[in-house]
C-alpha cells in the first residue's frame, strides 16, 4: 500500500466517521478542512493511481452517502442519494474519478443544510 492510498484511506474514513452524531461546529470545520484535502488529492493524484476498480469505488461512495443519509433524520435523504448516482453517472460519463462524487455527496456542509431546513434556529 502506497502512502498515498493509506492516506485517502485516512481522509474518506475520517470524513464519515467525523459526521457522526451529534455534528458539532469543531467536527464541522475539520470535516471541511477533509473536503479541501480530499479535492487536493483528486487534483494531484495520477489517473490510474488508485488501484481501485470504478464499481468498487462507486459502490463505497454510494455506501457511505446512504450511511450519512440513514444516520441522521432529515427530509432530504432521497435527493441527496439521487444526486449522488446522478454524479456519478457523469463522472462515469465524462472519464473522471468518482471519487469527485464523494466531495459533495459526503460534504459536511449540506448535512447542516438539511438539519436547519428541518429544524430552524429560533
Amino acid at each position: 500500500m502506497t502512502p498515498r492510498f493509506a492516506l485517502w484511506i485516512a481522509v474518506a474514513l475520517s470524513l464519515l466517521i467525523l459526521q457522526l452524531p451529534p455534528m458539532t461546529l469543531p467536527r464541522l470545520v475539520i470535516g471541511e478542512f477533509l473536503i479541501l484535502l480530499m479535492a487536493l488529492l483528486l487534483a494531484t493524484t495520477p489517473p490510474g493511481a488508485l488501484r481501485l476498480h470504478r464499481p468498487v469505488s462507486e459502490l463505497l461512495i454510494l455506501s457511505g452517502t446512504i450511511l450519512l443519509q440513514t444516520i441522521h433524520p432529515f427530509s432530504h435523504r432521497v435527493i441527496v442519494i439521487l444526486l449522488c448516482l446522478l454524479l456519478l453517472a457523469m463522472t462515469r460519463y465524462s472519464h473522471r474519478s468518482p471519487w469527485w462524487t464523494a466531495l459533495i455527496a459526503w460534504n459536511p456542509l449540506l448535512l447542516i443544510a438539511s438539519i436547519l431546513a428541518i429544524h430552524p434556529p429560533g
